[in-house]
């Protein structure tokens, strides 16, 4: 799913250090990450603050990767109020796609894929190639790509609210 696109902790952590472990379950369930990349998000989140739990994930071993859901699962629970957001994921995809568009051959195809695989989000509709432009707008690939960093921009300012972090 996805165009096989599986994120690594270590971009979750750069670019959304705020993801919760709902989340993150939620990411590993539908293979958007590996067990390893849940483990490697969980060591780099870690601090004096961290639960037994956290450190218990953090430090999972190649050999005990097989525990990450049952960790994941106990600290999903443990958060009150915290909701599964698609957004969080589609947001991922997007900024993961646009720091890597130059790998690939058609980077605004990979926006369409994200667009139909998210259920065509009218969020992401500015970027999509074959969507009517707004009255007045000339298209081409200059303003689809400057719309494409408004949207990774809109979407990062929204969720870190909603996360309870400042912007950056």
């Amino acid at each position: 799913m996805y165009m096989n696109i599986l994120l690594t902790g270590n971009y979750l952590y750069k670019v959304a250090p705020w993801l919760t472990w709902r989340e993150i379950l939620y990411g590993l369930g539908h293979n958007f990450i590996s067990d390893k990349d849940a483990v490697d998000f969980a060591f780099l989140t870690l601090s004096e603050k961290s639960s037994q739990e956290e450190m218990e994930l953090a430090f999972l071993s190649d050999r005990e990767l097989y525990q990450t859901v049952n960790v994941l699962q106990r600290l999903a629970s443990d958060e009150r109020g915290a909701n599964t957001s698609l957004d969080s994921w589609l947001y991922l995809f997007l900024s993961w796609a646009y720091d890597h568009r130059d790998y690939f051959a058609d980077p605004l195809g990979v926006v369409e894929e994200l667009y139909a695989n998210f259920d065509y989000p009218e969020d992401i509709a500015s970027i999509v190639r074959y969507m009517p432009l707004p009255e007045g707008e000339v298209g081409g690939h200059e303003y689809l790509y400057t719309n494409w960093q408004r949207v990774i921009s809109s979407y990062k300012q929204r969720l870190e609210e909603q996360h309870g972090r400042s912007s950056s």
